[in-house]
């Protein structure tokens, strides 16, 4: 009986729901720490050191984060740098998640290394960044809180895949509600089209993997 695509790329598609799941995991728990440390913390900072605040606190926490004295913003983005700064690192975790245990096997089983390993090594750290740049997290922080999507989300203008998609509807230059849903889907879409790709690929050339 003839192997189908599925059966030919089942160590690819198993590959992708472990990743699957291990973004997801690590995305809700990123989630939690934004309920917990920006909305009783940062949220609070942001609120008080408007740019007329001059008061010391605010004064010591400008100076602290490097922000300009009417800055007001920018005490919620030193905020965001930490937040992707765990984006790449977990991308990066996720490339060597995939690549260290094949170098073990090579060179304490001799098992041979495949260049392939290398890409879906790639692959497992960009499927992360993938999720992050579509907007993952602010997503989930509403649906967590169970709360309605603000009408317009002004921090994402410059982030991620927001820089082009803040087009997609209402001001071209504010990403907006629908933005960040329709953003979400794009990334979901990108996420399963180089996957499901590289089931294909390897369905057709009989490549082996999870060397």
């Amino acid at each position: 009986m003839p192997r189908t695509i599925l059966d030919k790329s089942r160590p690819i598609l198993v590959q992708a729901v472990l990743v699957t799941i291990l973004i997801i995991g690590y995305s809700v728990i990123i989630i939690d720490s934004d309920i917990v440390f920006f909305d009783s913390y940062v949220l609070k900072v942001i609120s008080e050191c408007y740019p007329t605040n001059q008061s010391e606190f605010c004064i010591d926490v400008r100076n602290s984060l490097g922000c300009d004295m009417t800055d007001q913003l920018c005490l919620g983005n030193k905020y965001w740098e930490q937040v992707n700064k765990q984006a790449v690192g977990l991308a990066v975790v996720l490339f060597f998640a995939r690549i260290i245990p094949s170098l073990v096997n090579h060179f304490t089983n001799n098992r041979k290394f495949r260049p392939q390993t290398i890409f879906e090594s790639f692959l497992w750290g960009v499927s992360a960044l993938i999720f992050f740049l579509s907007g993952i997290i602010d997503y989930g922080y509403y649906a967590l809180r169970k709360m309605s999507i603000p009408d317009q989300l002004y921090w994402l203008n410059h982030v991620g895949f927001f820089e082009y998609t803040k087009t997609f509807t209402g001001n071209a230059l504010i990403v907006d509600k629908m933005d960040l849903i329709l953003t979400l889907f794009l990334g979901l879409f990108i996420f399963m089209s180089v996957w499901l790709l590289a089931m294909y690929s390897y369905s057709r050339t009989g490549l082996k993997t999870l060397s």
